[in-house]
């Protein structure tokens, strides 16, 4: 039986994290690749487990009390969720402040992981959702009819700032019960004049009546990879499956300046509804993940 060690990675295991993570398939350690992409291993806390105390065989990158994982084989994801678990369990609760602490990975995996870390004491379950990881049909390739005609999509500019503020506060709202707009209103200000100011903030609206249904970002997550992330349609307009499908197609295809003409688009499908309209609009599925957030 394999003993395992899991412990923050020091300076002399980062210079083997590179070459670990090529090593993995590259749909389930998407996020723990585009953690390593972005220099991270200054900005976070990265933890990994070692199979006899030697083999580097599952990772985890911390940030924001967010942690993407990958781990290379059954036997490390649940080496991994044991050692977490005993260090949590070692360390119990630090202060007096609560957070919201998430946890993202392919769902293979997490479907090991998660069963130990969900009993951590103290945690209350905020959701638990498969997400399917979908990728943008090439804009080179064979192309899909737009599914409407109704709609019109552009990056947000300095008139759209209210619209991206709130579509995304009510994301949050959605996601994990927190208003920026109230508990940290001047960092969530910044960050949406960052979006816009960038080009990173995905508007589309009515053709007809000039009303946004639809916000997203679209950034670099590697050197070759762009996410859509942060979608929200408001409510009332998600029963109407083919604006919103439009919204897709033409966010697999806008140019924006920041992400290269041939890059992979993807888009974690953390709603069914918005997976479903995705597809329509001829994303694929390539992966699945689960994402995980608790509050304590």
């Amino acid at each position: 039986m394999s003993t395992w060690i899991g412990r923050e990675l020091r300076a002399k295991d980062l210079k083997d994290l590179p070459a670990f993570i090529a090593r993995a398939p590259r749909p389930a350690s998407l996020f723990v690749r585009a953690a390593l992409a972005r220099g991270d291993t200054d900005a976070s806390w990265w933890y990994g487990v070692f199979r006899g105390g030697q083999s580097l065989e599952a990772v985890m990158a911390v940030h924001n009390h967010q942690g993407a994982l990958y781990a290379a084989n059954d036997e490390a994801a649940r080496g991994l969720a044991d050692e977490l678990y005993a260090q949590q369990r070692r360390l119990g609760p630090s202060s007096g402040q609560t957070h919201r602490h998430q946890l993202l990975g392919e769902a293979k995996t997490m479907g090991i992981v998660w069963p130990i870390m969900r009993d951590l004491p103290g945690r209350k379950l905020v959701f638990d959702k498969d997400c399917d990881l979908l990728q943008a049909p090439s804009p080179s390739g064979a192309d899909l009819p737009a599914p409407s005609s109704r709609v019109v999509f552009d990056l947000a500019r300095p008139t759209d700032e209210r619209v991206v503020s709130d579509f995304i506060a009510e994301l949050r709202i959605e996601q994990l019960g927190v208003d920026p707009r109230k508990l940290a209103r001047d960092a969530h200000m910044h960050r949406v004049a960052e979006l816009i100011t960038h080009g990173r903030a995905l508007v589309a609206k009515e053709k007809d009546s000039g009303r946004p249904f639809f916000v997203a970002e679209l950034a670099p997550l590697t050197d070759d990879t762009a996410l859509l992330s942060d979608v929200y349609v408001p409510p009332h307009y998600r029963a109407r499956g083919k604006l919103i499908a439009q919204a897709f197609w033409a966010s697999a295809r806008h140019a924006c300046a920041h992400v290269p003409p041939d890059a992979e688009r993807v888009y974690l499908a953390s709603d069914p509804t918005f997976g479903n309209a995705a597809k329509t609009a001829g994303w694929q599925r390539i992966s699945g993940y689960r994402w995980c957030v608790t509050h304590g």
